[in-house]
């Protein structure tokens, strides 16, 4: 793993990449582009920075040590939030290559939910971010979104955008992380044929949570009696626009719409694109959906454990910085050392 990071950091079309100005990171200096990622990732307190201080001392020759904080102000604005983004895909492919991950009836299981991140009350970050006003004016927030491996317990991809951003619009640009095969567990606040649609249009399988008394068809089971039932979903001409704008046509699926009864003896709606009922029999649905909640631990390490909301500087682009470092913390942590 310290070589893949070491190459990446050190690999002239990789700096170029994720540099702002054509100039920036060209002459050898005190802080080397390996160096000022390196520092982002070190730069928070949590016992997860002792697992991983030897790995990325090695990445920095130990120079992260010597860096002030002006010159970390000066260096940190010369980098794109773009290279933690791309560092953190490469740490992704590179556990999947191994061939070691866990899969679920074949699949890749990705929980998709979205958060928030409380900032700090500056006025770049409010103009930035906006959030939620109150009594004394605006707290900022943004808005964050997860594609988390349940089974492995890894992020793979992670967005960060202004709060009025909707978690649906904003997985929408999620979606070149998804592949074939994939299969997506969304909470109810994502069901959308659009969405479903682009799903598919990737190859991909969704499973999401319904309210019965809005879906039409799970309300005929609850009516019927029934456990089960798929169907052809026509999408509308405002659906299929939207499909549209992500250069993807369609104007039907075949869904199929389940009943799954919970330990507390409540009833759950599932709305899945897993037509094929002799490979995939009702029984296994509830199991398959508990497993979203994994995605709600991942957010837990990320807030506590990494401290991902105590921010090293007052920028947007300070935020975006520190918001993928401690993602790509996350991985490294789950995937190679704990």
């Amino acid at each position: 793993m310290t070589d893949l990071l070491r190459r990446t950091l050190t690999d002239r079309d990789f700096i170029d990449a994720h540099r702002q100005r054509p100039q920036d990171f060209t002459r050898q200096r005190a802080l080397p582009f390996a160096t000022v990622v390196t520092w982002l990732l070190l730069n928070f307190q949590s016992s997860m920075r002792q697992a991983l201080q030897r790995l990325l001392d090695d990445l920095s020759g130990g120079r992260q040590s010597a860096v002030t904080k002006g010159a970390l102000t000066q260096a940190r604005a010369k980098l794109k939030p773009s290279a933690l983004i791309a560092l953190n895909a490469s740490i992704v492919r590179h556990a999947e290559q191994g061939g070691r991950l866990a899969r679920w009836m074949g699949h890749r299981l990705l929980a998709v939910d979205g958060s928030s991140l409380r900032l700090q009350a500056f006025a770049e970050l409010a103009k930035a971010f906006g959030g939620l006003r109150h009594e004394r004016g605006l707290r900022p927030l943004a808005r964050v979104s997860f594609a988390f491996d349940v089974l492995n317990r890894m992020v793979v991809s992670a967005a960060l955008a202004p709060w009025k951003q909707g978690e649906r619009a904003l997985f929408a640009q999620q979606l070149d992380a998804m592949g074939a095969g994939d299969m997506m567990l969304f909470d109810r606040g994502y069901p959308a044929l659009w969405l479903f649609a682009l799903v598919r249009s990737r190859g991909a399988h969704s499973c999401a949570r319904i309210d019965a008394g809005l879906w039409s068809r799970a309300f005929d089971l609850l009516v019927n009696d029934t456990r089960e039932l798929c169907y052809v979903a026509h999408l509308t001409e405002r659906a299929r626009r939207v499909c549209g704008e992500f250069g993807v046509e369609c104007a039907s699926l075949r869904l199929r719409i389940v009943r799954v009864r919970l330990a507390t003896g409540e009833q759950e709606y599932l709305v899945t694109s897993l037509c094929d009922a002799e490979r995939y029999p009702l029984h296994l649905f509830g199991d398959l959906y508990a497993r979203r909640w994994a995605v709600e631990e991942g957010y837990k390490q990320l807030k506590c454990r990494l401290t991902a909301e105590n921010f090293s500087g007052k920028s947007a682009l300070a935020v975006e910085q520190d918001f993928h470092a401690r993602v790509l913390l996350m991985n490294l942590t789950n995937l190679f050392v704990l």
